[in-house]
């Protein structure tokens, strides 16, 4: 029997936005939420704790499943309510420190972030300059110069 031991990390704090923003940190580092004995959350106590994994694979393309500037996962099942969470956070989604509550239901307003890539600023930076401003305004012809 071959045993594979995997890289994890446990989150933990009795702050549920801490906790939140903690569980968004490790989810960017490559971190992921499994529905596993091991990593299974304790959320009702005062300690809000789970253990995330890095996955064996790569995580393959996957669609997005939300696509408003603003959801509300909301759920009395603390394993769902992080799965549903994560998947918001691949989605682009960053927690609303405004609206965590972990009474039941646990509820989590995660908002869409807007981010531009580098290549794209460089890009609409570089047409501003290359397309040259119009000398006279639409509709009117330039007046001709005068000799003096």
């Amino acid at each position: 029997m071959t045993v594979v031991l995997r890289e994890s990390r446990n989150i933990f704090s009795d702050n549920p936005i801490v906790f939140m923003l903690d569980l968004q940190d490790a989810l960017v580092e490559g971190y992921r939420v499994e529905n596993t004995i091991a990593g299974f959350p304790t959320l009702n106590a005062i300690l809000k704790e789970v253990r995330v994994f890095k996955p064996i694979t790569a995580d393959l393309e996957r669609a997005q499943k939300h696509t408003t500037t603003e959801i509300t996962v909301s759920n009395y099942d603390s394993m769902r309510f992080l799965l549903d969470v994560q998947d918001a956070m691949l989605d682009g989604y960053e927690v609303d420190r405004e609206m965590v509550r972990f009474d039941n239901p646990k509820v989590c307003r995660l908002i869409k972030t807007l981010e531009i890539r580098e290549e794209e600023f460089t890009d609409i930076v570089q047409e501003e300059v290359l397309t040259e401003k119009p000398k006279a305004k639409p509709g009117r012809k330039p007046k001709p110069k005068q000799e003096v």
